[in-house]
């Protein structure tokens, strides 16, 4: 993976990104040889043909679309299909979070069933591979209830996962995100398999 630009801006856009998602890069001009490694180039749409490789993306076409700009990044890095793990804490705030390949690709507080639903379906459409997805059992109600919707939508896995201790762990991490780090902790617990 490479970064071959003279802009800026442009860099520290793709730099932060592919930091966040601990993916290794080398940095070149558009005027500089790439060495036979680099067998992915990001750059700017105006630096695009000066980069004699086959794989050249270009940040401009990624605007707005970061999960679908990372997931093609993950994919040269980890290989072109992965394991999708979702963490899924239902609550009056939902606790979310994903991982492709063991990687945190997403992680948020949702508002509603609706705002879940929404971003569910960018993230599958934008990661292929196994689903999976891990519902905590701290309100059966509600777990259930998410769990039908998604199992009637989404082509994926479920499992219901008693998330006793989740809660008390997440504490440590503080009020603004227990409901995040609960999710985190219960994408990696092992479930019963969910079945309408």
């Amino acid at each position: 993976m490479a970064i071959v630009t003279l802009d800026g801006r442009a860099y520290y856009q793709i730099s932060k990104l592919l930091r966040k998602f601990g993916i290794p890069y080398q940095e070149f001009s558009p005027e500089d040889p790439l060495p036979s490694s680099v067998k992915v180039v990001i750059t700017t749409k105006k630096e695009k043909d000066k980069i004699p490789l086959k794989e050249v993306l270009c940040l401009e076409d990624f605007f707005g679309k970061e999960l679908k700009l990372m997931q093609k990044l993950l994919a040269y890095e980890v290989g072109k299909r992965g394991k999708l793990i979702i963490g899924i804490d239902p609550g009056l705030r939902i606790g979310f979070t994903s991982y492709y390949n063991y990687r945190e690709i997403y992680s948020s507080i949702l508002n509603s069933l609706d705002e879940l639903i929404l971003r569910l379906e960018q993230i599958f459409e934008a990661f292929k591979g196994s689903k999976l997805v891990r519902i905590g059992d701290g309100n059966p109600k509600l777990a259930r209830e998410i769990a039908k919707t998604l199992a009637k939508r989404f082509k994926v896995n479920i499992e219901i996962v008693n998330e006793k201790g989740t809660t008390l762990l997440a504490k440590n991490k503080g009020k603004a995100f227990l409901d995040k780090y609960s999710a985190k902790l219960i994408a990696f617990r092992e479930g019963k398999r969910f079945n309408l």
